[in-house]
């Protein structure tokens, strides 16, 4: 009886040594103790990692583990392609912001939403950068008024183009293009806008240098121009003797 609890003492020793030396984390680096958040809007952590990649997670307020496929989990760090980085904030298409909690595999993000208990997927193009300036110059913080008399202040920029508006007196925010929008505030009184302003002021001076010599050379005479051109003979009449 000694013998066999030894040997069963010395098994389960062996068990747990093999399993500390496995790796933590899956193939795709999703790991044992990170938290994540599910594509149904529900936070939680890691628990395990299954041979075929998939992971056992323990979401927050259920009381058994869910296996998933880490194509369903956000991570709760990072940036997309697209440069949409966890905590950054932003302001949906519907008018409301938030923040966002994780980046999923496909290159949508979860979203916490301001005044929600739980987290919304979200692909990054129907989400408003809250810094910038739009590629015709409208940047987050320039006053501007609509086409139907609203006015208010561009809080984000949509990758379209479009802008995120806060309307005065109202809590939300609308979707607007930049073509039903009127500046009252120069681009340049704006600090995001002030690196953007100066690429563009370099390449229109480029611009009008180029201009300029191509108006000069249109300007030389053309002898001048393309060399070895011979020039217009003159011919020299000689004058007869007089009748």
């Amino acid at each position: 009886m000694m013998k066999k609890l030894i040997v069963s003492v010395a098994l389960l020793s062996a068990v747990q040594v093999f399993a500390e030396s496995k790796p933590l984390c899956g193939d795709d680096h999703y790991c044992v103790g990170s938290r994540v958040v599910g594509d149904d809007g529900i936070s939680g952590e890691i628990a395990g990692i299954f041979q075929s990649g998939s992971v056992a997670v323990k979401f927050d307020g259920r009381p058994d583990y869910t296996m998933r496929p880490t194509s369903r989990l956000a991570r709760t760090n990072g940036c997309s392609i697209d440069h949409y980085c966890v905590g950054s904030r932003v302001v949906g298409d519907d008018g409301i912001s938030g923040e966002i909690a994780g980046i999923f595999q496909s290159g949508s993000v979860a979203v916490k939403f301001d005044g929600r208990p739980d987290y919304t997927m979200r692909p990054t193009s129907r989400l408003a950068r809250t810094d910038g300036c739009s590629i015709d110059h409208y940047c987050v913080g320039s006053r501007v008024v609509g086409d139907d008399g609203i006015s208010g202040e561009i809080a984000g920029i949509f990758q379209e183009g479009s802008v995120a508006v806060k309307v005065s007196g109202r809590s939300d925010y609308i979707m607007r293009p930049t073509s039903r929008l009127t500046k009252t505030k120069s681009c340049a009184d704006v600090p995001s806008c002030l690196h953007r302003m100066s690429d563009i002021t370099n390449s229109d001076q480029q611009s009008r240098q180029f201009e300029a010599r191509i108006s000069d050379n249109r300007s030389k005479p053309v002898s001048k121009i393309a060399s070895g051109s011979a020039a217009p003979a003159q011919t020299t009449a000689t004058a007869g003797p007089a009748n």
